[in-house]
């Protein structure tokens, strides 16, 4: 196929054929490393000059397995027999040896239609090349509209960050499908990836034995219970979010570990961080991408400060959201470096250095961040650079850049803590989707108050009904007065309980504040966290890596302008009376909504009948 056509092939169109090919034959994850697979067997055969067209059409009898082999399962029998005959180890040999065992467990003995495998046979090399190597986020993703160029773009950007070199010795820890390996390859560096999920680790290799690097190993194993027997001096690491470290785990991983950080629960985020530490060479440097939350929560403290006494930690760089593909959360790059003889952080704002491609998408501005990083832009509102001991110095030992860069404060008046007024405060109650299914009934003694019942200041009147005969609800139940927050999501709604003599109990996704009302009027409260300045207030206490939260531990730290109890008293008769005006604006825009959907039927279809 000449260079100029090489182009216009439409990779997802293949893949798509492919898929439609084998649906209902095997399983639907297992048809993309199927696919791989299906190219590779093809770029060998090419390789090793077979007629592809002649045992595309040939069937054989294998008396081991006692099937018939056709197409594809033929030609990767012939690859084997050559490999083998050779009697040399090769990477090759031991990719196809793997495919073996794939398309044997997945039965995959199925002819590939006429024109589809006339499509694949006629793929040159570099076809295969381009479509495997350099189109691999367009096929995992199914859609050549995804975000696969942020992706290129952070491992441009890790790329620099690590200023690798030739003879270096580099580890990609949770190397998923080998894209930054695949970066690397020809540049007489060592590339070692750990890689945990197996399909991952034969798509990895595929790739990287077309580059025609054997100078890597990918090697599938947990990253975090794998021994490693040497020490690399360039790392990068993007571990899966969300992830508890149990008992099993924290013995799995030995107690050579760097950190003394055994404690079950710990968050996989930081048994990762304690893994890398322990195998970066000295004068080693390490890329991690990290939420936002091991960088702040009040927990980690002690970890971080282990981070800072340790002198490891050289950049933190905010990112913006979203341009990381599948990780629609704030991320974080975590430059370590062993060791930070200058005994400071470089914290780095680049939380707006994108570009939006056609489709809308954010794409990192690599130029940018590294102006960033590079000091050829110090910009004090988005570089700062913290010293240890000013930092160890606080009780949180926060590592997050907003705690350091400017950012949108709120303007407080006469500030007091929220603490001072408070009686009583607790989460609503936890129902599970069963619990709740179990309960419903229509003529229940209580009502369920969720996040979606709460708008513009007021509790819905129509809630869920439920029945409870055994009052284990009750001590959930709102009073009159009561300031309900929502605890979780981007949105935090605020809004006071007007019971009268209903029996409402708030969802575990609602916080509950019970105020001295002779100190503070609860609607006082409620304008207040509406506002501007209280939802920043709110915002700067939520915690979370995917979900962002609040603990009732900390709504009592926030801080909330303060005026004296007559002042708020007249200020609320007035808000409540914009509250009305609100309400009834939205009743009269919903009924005219109704009219207009109904109008046709009303004026034309009614006239019809009586006529």
């Amino acid at each position: 196929m000449k260079k100029s056509e090489l182009k216009k092939i439409n990779f997802t169109k293949l893949y798509s054929d492919f898929m439609d090919n084998m649906k209902g034959y095997i399983e639907k994850e297992n048809t993309r490393k199927s696919f791989y697979a299906s190219l590779y067997i093809i770029y060998l055969a090419k390789k090793n000059e077979i007629n592809l067209e002649k045992l595309f059409k040939c069937y054989a009898f294998d008396p081991e397995t006692n099937t018939e082999r056709k197409g594809i399962n033929k030609i990767l029998d012939k690859l084997i027999y050559i490999y083998r005959k050779s009697n040399v180890f090769t990477n090759e040999l031991e990719i196809l040896e793997d495919i073996k065992s794939l398309f044997e467990s997945n039965n995959f003995n199925k002819e590939i239609n006429t024109k589809l495998s006339s499509q694949i046979i006629h793929l040159t090399e570099e076809d295969i090349k381009q479509i495997l190597v350099e189109n691999t986020l367009e096929i995992m993703s199914y859609s050549i509209k995804d975000n696969d160029a942020s992706s290129k773009e952070i491992i441009e950007l890790v790329n620099h960050c690590l200023n690798i070199k030739e003879e270096d010795d580099v580890l990609d820890l949770c190397s998923g499908n080998g894209d930054f390996l695949a970066s690397l390859v020809n540049k007489n560096i060592k590339l070692s990836g750990v890689e945990i999920n197996r399909d991952n680790v034969l798509i990895s290799k595929i790739r990287l034995s077309i580059l025609n690097d054997d100078n890597i190993e990918i090697i599938n194993a947990d990253a975090l219970t794998y021994k490693f027997t040497r020490e690399y001096n360039k790392i990068f690491c993007e571990f899966p979010l969300g992830l508890r470290v149990n008992e099993f785990i924290l013995n799995q991983m030995g107690k050579d570990l760097f950190y003394t950080w055994n404690k079950p629960g710990i968050t996989a985020d930081w048994m990762f961080i304690n893994k890398i530490v322990t195998i970066l060479k000295n004068e080693g440097k390490a890329v991690i991408i990290v939420p936002d939350g091991p960088l702040f929560k009040s927990m980690d403290a002690n970890y971080r400060r282990d981070l800072l006494v340790s002198r490891v930690v050289q950049d933190i760089i905010k990112l913006p959201s979203g341009t990381i593909p599948n990780i629609n959360i704030s991320a974080n790059l975590m430059i370590l470096s062993n060791y930070n003889e200058k005994k400071e952080i470089k914290f780095i704002d680049a939380s707006q250095e994108y570009i939006e491609n056609k489709t809308g998408k954010k794409q990192l501005n690599v130029k940018a961040i590294i102006d960033l990083i590079d000091g050829k832009n110090n910009d004090e509102g988005k570089v700062k650079i913290k010293k240890y001991s000013e930092i160890c110095m606080t009780q949180d030992v926060l590592l997050t850049v907003s705690s350091y860069l400017k950012r949108k404060q709120p303007n407080y008046i006469n500030p007091h803590l929220l603490k001072e007024y408070i009686i009583d405060k607790y989460r609503g109650y936890q129902l599970t989707s069963n619990e709740q299914a179990e309960i419903t009934d229509k003529n229940g003694n209580y009502e369920l108050l969720t996040i979606s019942d709460m708008d513009d200041g007021r509790i819905n009147d129509n809630l869920l009904k439920i029945s409870d005969n055994k009052n284990k609800y009750d001590r959930y139940l709102l009073k009159n007065g009561d300031v309900v927050i929502s605890a979780r999501g981007t949105k935090i709604k605020v809004a006071v309980a007007e019971i009268k003599n209903r029996n409402i109990i708030p969802n575990g996704n609602l916080l509950v504040l019970r105020l001295d009302t002779e100190k503070l009027n609860p609607y006082y409260l409620q304008a207040y966290l509406n506002s501007e300045n209280g939802q920043l207030s709110l915002k700067q206490i939520q915690t979370g890596a995917i979900i962002m939260s609040i603990n009732p531990s900390r709504i009592e730290q926030i801080k909330v302008s303060m005026v004296d109890k007559e002042t708020q008293d007249v200020f609320v008769e007035k808000y409540k009376r914009r509250l009305m005006e609100l309400y009834l604006a939205q009743e009269h825009v919903r009924k005219v909504k109704y009219q207009i959907d109904n109008f046709f039927t009303n004026e034309i279809e009614e006239n019809e009948d009586n006529g």
